[in-house]
């Protein structure tokens, strides 16, 4: 009896190592990587375009380097991108040729970087959002090729977009910082995607590895197991099968010797018997092979059971066993005959093949694409479930293979059916080529589809694999960055960079056809009010309500923008005339004068309005920008509630007001001020009371400057709080210089700007701190604040106006009568004194307005127990009648004008009292005319000894 070979348990089983599917795979990315010339090109047709645009906005010859150098990198892009594909070792040099391509990625990214620092270095906002989009769409350009590989694309993103982002976030301009964090982000979100679509092309890779690999290995296998099957075939004839006889009449077994080599048993040492095989089936599979073997017995049929054996040194085996039963004519059992063929490798085989199938349905499955393969006669092969839910397929649908009602069913919801036909027609005329589309589906879908040809190694087409990704969340997100890019997101009006674009429009409008245009900057009066007492949600709707009015009452032309807070720009092109833009504003004060229902509020607020109106003539965007903010600065220290035109006298007065607030710098660290000192005192009795501390500039070219001139200037650059501290702690020495020299005490009163109590502690600890230094007794000291500024502070800081007046130190409300509040608050004002304006005391007596507010302050402050000083008295008449009102304090030229020290020191020293037409006096050489101040020498001006800034 010939013998077969022996055939081992695990001969047809092959395990490929990872390194060598990681090395196809790598292999494979390098491949598409170099793919890649037409994109390379693409790239160099944009680098053109953007160097042309260019051309007129940098030196040329910066634009002409650049782009000379660009030109040469694309040219050795290309050039490598030729030889790799002749190379020969290619896929032996893989790592090498994929260095080089990443490093041409790298020089083409510095590049762009580059180009991207030189539009940045721009001073317009235009060409910044031009080198932003310019650097954002080559950037997403480079996820088409160069996401094979990640560091290919890392390598061109990052110093692309790094060097613009560092530039725009490190700018001090806020919307040039929001464009750099908007870039960046753009950038996190194509990183992102990057990654997503390597891990998809890397997927795919893996996928097509598998499937040739698994065609490999099928193939193998097939011609493997057809060898097996033609040796079994011979050994039929041969009687190579393991052959076997049993005789139930005379309870004899006979077995070949390939039956005996698969029961792993020596024929010349052991006797084949009927026990000896049912002794090596599995004890699992015992009962089965014993059920099987017993029906057909009991039929008289023949059989065919699969089981497992085991041998006696434990090795395992999948045996076929077939047999014939003979039966007698009392249909009893008498003979049988059958064959036993080893299948434990055709078992192996089927398990890998089960396994294989396994892991490709996983790896179909766990895909976040939807996935369908076809063959190459257009018949579903494959698919996994995300596709039948992508596409509402029912899965017998799939199951059939017939893939024209699939077809059918994606077509029914495609927003363009026709082209979405068209690019499969020619998919299936062109069985070997791949591409990628977007496809809009009829729900509001955006579908990306890629498809490829599956081919053998001699280029056979086997097949087609379709892919399809829905990124409609990916598109919305981009959707709302570029909304977020353009608008407001508050109001959505348009933002200021959108504005920026729109004026620009109107001046490139203008100086082509003589048309004048209009930019009007509105800000909000007393905005902070709401916020600070009905909360910033009020406010938020209130500035909603503002936008909406602003938008209603505008031109369906005009671009209504909001620059944040609570300013808003309109730019208004076709305004013919002045009175035309004049009339606009007035409407829009109107409007926005109205009141507004919010949350149960009802609120009123104004507006006011800068208007700069240009025609050819215009300069360039910011320069417009910052004429109607200087007109809205104008219309707001005007009074607020109106409007005011830009002008070329409005520049000069805000350069001399920044030239001004420089030098005020350089006075305060120069000691270039000092104080002067006007007497108040008794009517009846002449006696000095008190002094006003105040401040005086020794300007080193303008001589002596008056405080209505710089204090504006002081509190709008922030240097308010200084001079304030200045002035309290020399004040604060000079009193406590004239108590040690002998002069009774006197009253020292000290102006507070309202800017000091946005940090009430800090003034407190100042105050009281100024006492302790100078050693100047609490009850000596005396702050004047205005009554807007003393009722907004006294609601928000009253605990502190008490701590201080518990310390003995005395409030008083200057100007009284001239802020926004009524006389009905000052009893709930934690004050000493009232101070009358001058305004209303110099209309005394004439103006009936002023003499019946002076009457009623003065009743008022009795009425409370509050002592009343009028300032500005002038003359004998003013004096008499607020005597007779029951004024007993006053202050004014009628007395005497502010003195410097040395000067008011002689009369302290005397009686401090003041005669003047029969009235006591301590100064008879005080005779000018009220409100004429002569000019004092300049030591009579020098501040006292020692009256430095404190240390």
């Amino acid at each position: 009896m010939a013998t077969a070979p022996e055939i081992q348990p695990n001969a047809l089983i092959e395990h490929p190592a990872a390194n060598n599917d990681n090395n196809e795979l790598f292999v494979e990315q390098v491949r598409l990587l170099f793919e890649t010339r037409g994109v390379i090109a693409i790239g160099l047709v944009i680098a053109g375009l953007s160097a042309a645009a260019a051309w007129r906005l940098l030196p040329v010859w910066m634009v002409g380097a650049w782009f000379a150098l660009y030109f040469l990198v694309v040219l050795g892009r290309l050039s490598l991108c030729h030889y790799q594909r002749q190379a020969a070792d290619r896929d032996a040099t893989a790592r090498k040729w994929c260095w080089r391509f990443v490093a041409g990625t790298s020089i083409t990214g510095i590049l762009w970087g580059a180009f991207g620092c030189f539009v940045l270095m721009l001073p317009d906002a235009v060409y910044h959002v031009f080198a932003v989009f310019v650097l954002g769409g080559v950037i997403a350009g480079s996820m088409i090729g160069n996401t094979t590989y990640l560091p290919a694309f890392y390598s061109y993103m990052v110093p692309a977009a790094l060097p613009a982002i560092v530039i725009m976030i490190t700018r001090p301009d806020p919307i040039r910082i929001e464009m750099g964090v908007m870039l960046a982000l753009f950038i996190a979100v194509l990183a992102v995607v990057g990654s997503n679509l390597n891990r998809s092309v890397l997927s795919e890779i893996r996928l097509r590895i598998a499937q040739g690999n698994l065609l490999e290995r099928q193939g193998t296998l097939f011609d493997k197991l057809s060898k097996s099957e033609a040796l079994m075939e011979e050994a039929q004839a041969i009687a190579h099968v393991g052959h076997w006889e049993f005789n139930q009449t005379a309870n004899s077994f006979a077995a070949s010797k390939e039956a005996y080599d698969i029961y792993g048993v020596d024929p010349a040492t052991f006797q084949a018997s009927l026990e000896m095989v049912i002794a090596r089936v599995h004890p699992d599979d015992k009962v089965m092979a014993a059920e099987d073997f017993k029906q057909a017995m009991a039929n008289h049929t023949s059989f065919r059971i699969e089981h497992r054996i085991v041998l006696d040194d434990g090795v395992v085996k999948f045996v076929h066993v077939a047999g014939k039963v003979f039966f007698d004519a009392e249909r009893k059992t008498v003979y049988s005959v059958g064959t036993v063929q080893d299948i434990t490798s055709r078992h192996a085989f089927e398990t890998q093949l089960q396994f294989a199938n396994s892991l490709q349905s996983a790896e179909l499955e766990a895909s976040p694409d939807g996935i369908m393969v076809v063959d190459a006669d257009d018949r579903i092969i494959s698919y996994n479930q995300r596709f039948a839910t992508m596409w509402g397929v029912p899965p017998q649908g799939l199951a059939t293979g017939d893939h024209a009602p699939v077809l059918a069913a994606v077509v029914a919801v495609m927003r363009e059916p026709e082209k979405f036909l068209a690019r499969v027609r020619y998919f299936y005329a062109h069985p070997l080529e791949s591409g990628e589309d977007e496809l809009e589906t009829l729900r509001g879908q955006f579908i990306e589809r890629y498809t490829a040809g599956l081919r053998t190694d001699s280029g056979q087409s086997v097949g087609r694999v379709w892919f399809f990704r829905d990124i409609t969340a990916r598109r919305r997100a981009e959707t709302l960055l570029l909304h977020s890019a353009r608008l407001d997101a508050l109001t959505g009006l348009a933002n200021r960079a959108i504005a920026v674009v729109a004026l620009q429009r109107a001046i490139t409008e203008s100086k082509r056809g003589g048309k004048t245009f209009a930019l009007f900057y509105i800000d909000l009066d007393h905005f902070k009010d709401v916020n600070d007492t009905l909360g910033h949600p009020v406010g938020d709707a209130l500035l909603c309500a503002v936008a909406g009015r602003l938008q209603s009452n505008a031109r369906e032309a005009d671009t209504v923008a909001r620059f944040g807070g609570d300013e808003f720009a309109i730019v208004a092109e076709g305004i013919h005339e002045p009175v035309d833009a004049g009339v606009l504003a007035e409407k829009l004060l109107s409007e926005l004068g109205k009141p507004y229902l919010i949350q149960g509020n009802t609120i009123r607020i104004g507006a006011s309005v800068g208007i700069d109106f240009h025609g050819p003539e215009a300069p360039d965007a910011e320069s417009l920008l910052s004429h109607a903010d200087i007109a809205l600065y104008r219309a707001k220290s005007e009074g607020r509630g109106g409007y005011r035109f830009f002008t070329s006298a409005m520049d000069a007065e805000v350069r001399t007001r920044v030239t001004m607030g420089a030098e005020l710098r350089n006075a305060l660290v120069q000691d270039q001020f000092f104080l002067v000192y006007q007497p108040q005192a008794t009517i009846d009795t002449g006696h000095i009371v008190g002094v006003e501390a105040l401040v005086r500039w020794r300007h080193p070219k303008r001589g002596v400057v008056e405080p209505q001139e710089f204090i504006p200037v002081a509190e709008r650059f922030g240097l308010i709080r200084e001079l304030d501290h200045w002035v309290l702690w020399n004040a604060c020495r000079q009193a406590k210089a004239w108590l040690l020299a002998g002069i009774a005490p006197l009253r020292m009163s000290v102006n507070l700007s309202g800017l000091e109590f946005k940090a009430s502690t800090d003034l407190e600890n100042d105050i009281l701190a100024a006492l302790a230094e100078t050693g100047l007794p609490p009850t000596q000291l005396e702050l004047e604040l205005t009554e807007t500024v003393l009722m907004d502070s006294s609601l928000k800081h009253a605990d502190v106006f008490q701590r201080l007046r518990q310390r003995g130190i005395t409030i008083a409300i200057d100007d009284f009568g001239t802020g926004y509040s009524s006389l009905g608050y000052l009893g709930r004002f934690p004050c000493d004194r009232i101070k009358i304006a001058q305004e209303f005391v110099k209309g005394l007596p004439s103006c009936s307005e002023s003499v019946a507010i002076v009457k009623a302050t003065i009743g008022l402050g009795h009425d409370l127990g509050i002592m009343v000083i009028a300032e500005g008295v002038e003359t004998r008449e003013q004096l008499d009648l607020l005597n007779d009102w029951g004024c007993r304090e006053v202050q004014g030229y009628y007395y005497s004008k502010p003195l410097a020290s040395t000067d008011l020191l002689p009369l302290l020293s005397g009686s401090g009292i003041i005669r003047v037409e029969g009235h006591t006096s301590g100064i008879g050489q005080v005779s000018s005319r009220p409100g004429q101040v002569r000019q004092m020498p300049s030591e009579a001006l020098s501040p006292p000894a020692g009256a430095g800034r404190p240390a």
